[in-house]
């Protein structure tokens, strides 16, 4: 399968069959992948510590629902935080779920910043 930026995917991923909620529903429904996915964002933060500053902004790039950036911004709430998403199911999941982040359906290739 071909996208619109001319990179191929194996048949059978695409994007726009993951439900928005993916990630919040698994996380809710399975304690492995709870604790695997607090563990992934914590570890993620502690990476980006050394840059951390209020006011700071940060980019997700493919933030799908949002998750990650909601469990940032508890932790960091000075910061201002956008999410893209090829998703346009995604991303009005992700702004219902959260009105103080920016989310945006964008091309990572293309973004709109």
């Amino acid at each position: 399968m071909k996208s619109s930026n001319g990179l191929s995917y194996p048949s059978f991923y695409k994007h726009q069959d993951i439900a928005p909620d993916y990630y919040d529903k698994n996380i809710r429904q399975n304690p492995l992948l709870r604790i695997w996915h607090t563990i992934r964002f914590s570890l993620a933060i502690e990476i980006l510590k050394p840059y951390i500053k209020d006011g700071s902004k940060v980019l997700d790039v493919g933030c799908a629902g949002g998750t990650f950036l909601r469990y940032f911004r508890k932790k960091h709430p000075k910061l201002i935080f956008y999410g893209i998403d090829a998703s346009k199911s995604a991303i009005e999941y992700a702004k219902k779920r959260d009105k103080t982040i920016t989310f945006r359906q964008a091309d990572a290739h293309k973004l709109p910043f």
